[in-house]
């Protein structure tokens, strides 16, 4: 149902509860009133009151048989630019009735009914619902002003509550709103210190700093990643440390052949030495211990 028709209805209920409870009009042979706390606006009770009979006689100004368009302004007096409501003639000092407007619909839910309940002009009764209130003249009941009603008053108490409930609905949501982004805020600020302690572990690794830690004290998936990175910081370090050892092995075993040969060619051009075959060989067999060793180097490569 959308808001404007639930407003509208529940507008119409109230009136239909103010009808029940308040006179509307007071007709006296001295002067008519009009109830202030009536539904009509100022405009409209200066209207009445103006045109309220100024004596009382049954049935002023009607004609038979009875017809709804007695109580609607002539075409001459609706094409007239006078227009003022004060501006209505009168027929031998005698006001007559006049239209007012319907923001209710009330022109298709009153009915006017005379002192025994019977039927005389307006909307016809379709159900017992109707509400009556008497028309009262020197204090004695002349007549009924008959109210169809659109809702009763146990839809009118459920439309409020949907109203109450939709104001709830909406604080409600609002609060749910807020708590939300406050725990995600939390959240966030849970888990991004651990994230950024991982991040710069993971910095440090690229760098080759294998003897960095990550000290990330917890049980969730985040602790065993930092304890995981941890181990891998470890093993890239033993790496480190087998590879700078085969790299001084290999180093060292390079360097004795390379120290032999040098030694043995500076001493031959010296004149120590004479280029015997024997001195021929020893220098074949140290180019051939390097030979092996490249060799092997390539082998492992």
């Amino acid at each position: 149902l959308s808001q404007w028709w639930l407003r509208r209805q529940y507008d119409i209920a109230i009136q239909q509860h103010s009808f029940d409870e308040h006179t509307l009009i007071n007709i006296s042979p001295d002067a008519g009133t009009v109830n202030k706390n009536s539904i009509f606006s100022d405009e409209e009770l200066r209207t009445l009151e103006q045109n309220l009979p100024s004596e009382y006689q049954p049935f002023e100004g009607l004609r038979f048989p009875l017809s709804a368009n007695q109580f609607r302004p002539s075409d001459d007096k609706n094409k007239s630019k006078k227009g003022s409501l004060k501006d209505i003639e009168t027929q031998n000092g005698k006001k007559r009735f006049i239209a007012l407007p319907d923001r209710l619909g009330l022109s298709s839910r009153l009915s006017l009914y005379d002192a025994k309940h019977q039927f005389v002009v307006g909307e016809p009764p379709s159900s017992d619902q109707m509400s009556y209130r008497p028309i009262m003249v020197n204090s004695q009941v002349v007549g009924y002003l008959g109210l169809k009603p659109v809702l009763d008053k146990e839809d009118a108490l459920s439309i409020n509550f949907f109203s109450n409930q939709k104001r709830y609905l909406l604080l409600i949501y609002a609060l749910t709103l807020l708590s939300s982004l406050v725990a995600a805020l939390l959240m966030a600020t849970y888990f991004k210190k651990p994230i950024q302690r991982l991040l710069n572990a993971t910095n440090e690794l690229t760098k080759g700093n294998y003897q960095h830690q990550v000290v990330i004290k917890r049980n969730d998936e985040l602790g065993d990643l930092s304890t995981q990175l941890n181990h891998l910081a470890e093993i890239l370090h033993q790496h480190e440390e087998s590879r700078r050892q085969w790299v001084a092995d290999t180093s060292h075993e390079l360097k004795t052949p390379l120290a032999v040969l040098q030694a043995q060619i500076e001493a031959m051009q010296d004149g120590i030495r004479k280029a015997t075959p024997e001195h021929l060989d020893a220098m074949m067999r140290q180019v051939s211990s390097l030979k092996k060793l490249t060799q092997d180097l390539a082998d492992l490569a």
